[in-house]
């Protein structure tokens, strides 16, 4: 049994629906997939003519897919848990999406006066909200924040220290 995304619409998974689709210019067309830890689910409400909303569709679903690689507190292998793991003064390379993410938040940070802040992701995982990473317990003490990252050229972040965020 496929789980049920919001609105009641099927997910059809990576390989397509099993309830026949609608004709390619019988609108609205929606999909849903589980991603980000829910349901994402994307309609193509109107398409100017000669256009593919499958395709859109797809083109969007790699978009998601592309952040939740590179910006997943969950995958080991992603920008966010390289930055998390990596110890002050360590430079890293990023996705320039990642990077984007990663600047908006510096700048909200500072807008809000630091009400806006990432950097919680100790505190999460204290409080049983995210799992546990191997090195959690160095960032017991520690007050994480978004501040603590610098940016080093057009592809680099440099830590000040240790952190530990959640996007």
């Amino acid at each position: 049994m496929r789980p049920e995304c919001p609105g009641g619409h099927e997910s059809p998974g990576r390989a397509g629906s099993t309830r026949a689709a609608p004709a390619v210019d019988g609108l609205p067309l929606r999909r849903c997939r589980p991603a980000l830890g829910t349901f994402v689910e994307v309609a193509v409400l109107q398409a100017a003519p000669g256009t593919d909303p499958r395709a859109a569709i797809e083109a969007t679903f790699a978009a998601v897919e592309r952040v939740e690689r590179r910006m997943s507190f969950h995958d080991p292998d992603s920008d966010l848990s390289r930055l998390n793991a990596a110890p002050a003064g360590a430079e890293l390379d990023c996705d320039p999406w990642t990077l984007e993410v990663l600047r908006f938040s510096q700048a909200l940070h500072a807008q809000s006066g630091g009400l806006f802040d990432p950097g919680v992701g100790a505190a999460l995982e204290r409080d049983a909200l995210l799992p546990r990473h191997a090195d959690a317990s160095r960032l017991e003490a520690a007050r994480s924040s978004i501040a603590d990252l610098e940016f080093a050229g057009a592809a680099r972040v440099r830590l000040r220290r240790p952190v530990r965020l959640d996007l």
